[in-house]
């Protein structure tokens, strides 16, 4: 699951998965740069859910807490979660596009 985060200003502290911080796949430090990509993996090296990853197969659902500390190795004022959430489709979807041509 990839998503891009903004931030109003260069963000130099550090991003982790809830109840995952040791675990280094779900554990993203700032570069001091505005804008910062973050790839969580859904699945771990063992075949189960990585980073905290809950799936709701009625739904189609994807979510993962984020942790987002303004300051690297110290938990201080302004930390912030952010809950993220993908959503699926299950089923094929078939598209007809009348008057096509194909050349």
């Amino acid at each position: 699951m990839d998503i891009q985060l903004e931030f109003d200003e260069p963000f130099s502290g550090i991003i982790f998965a809830d109840k995952a911080y040791n675990d280094s796949a779900c554990r993203w430090d700032g570069k001091y740069n505005i804008k910062m990509n973050v790839s969580i993996p859904i699945f771990g090296s063992d075949g189960s859910y990585a980073c905290g990853i809950k799936l709701q197969q009625k739904t189609g659902e994807i979510t993962s807490m984020l942790i987002i500390s303004p300051m690297k190795n110290i938990l201080v004022d302004g930390v912030t979660n952010l809950q993220i959430r993908c959503l699926y489709a299950t089923n094929d979807i078939t598209i007809t596009m009348a008057g096509l041509q194909l050349v």
